[in-house]
């Protein structure tokens, strides 16, 4: 499997850090879809945290999230 689609499973923030744990480890997933999860800041450290130095991804979808400007730097800083 190489997409993973998490669109609108209200993953949130706390709930999200488990599940980027388990994607951390991942090396085949290319494709990784999280629109629509009340994902915010502190959610995207989590994901920064999961996908920094994988060089396998090819998209990553946030859109429709609540990721303000200090959650984008830190996810910009991972890709």
């Amino acid at each position: 499997m190489t997409n993973l689609d998490f669109s609108r499973k209200d993953i949130g923030d706390s709930c999200g850090c488990l599940l980027y744990d388990a994607i951390k480890v991942h090396t085949v997933l290319t494709n990784l879809i999280f629109c629509r999860n009340g994902i915010g800041d502190s959610g995207a450290g989590f994901l920064s945290d999961a996908i920094k130095g994988n060089d396998v991804w090819t998209n990553l979808d946030l859109s429709l999230n609540n990721i303000g400007a200090s959650g984008a730097a830190v996810l910009s800083d991972a890709i």
